[in-house]
């Protein structure tokens, strides 16, 4: 895993498989053997609710 700017839980080295493909706070890959979800776009108000500036699914910034 590279070293990392962004502070989410995500990118510490003892996280051996994330659940998603790309970080929810900065929109890098975290997990390269996910496939990106191509229906994820009708969750994006949700997640973007919730908090995450990123899609974690495709990686796709969310808002503005």
């Amino acid at each position: 895993m590279v070293k990392s700017k962004c502070q989410s839980v995500y990118h510490r080295p003892d996280m051996k498989v994330a659940p998603f493909k790309f970080c929810p706070d900065c929109g890098e890959i975290i997990n390269d053997k996910l496939r990106p979800k191509a229906d994820c776009a009708r969750t994006h108000t949700l997640r973007k609710t919730k908090g995450n500036k990123y899609c974690p699914d495709c990686g796709e910034k969310l808002g503005k």
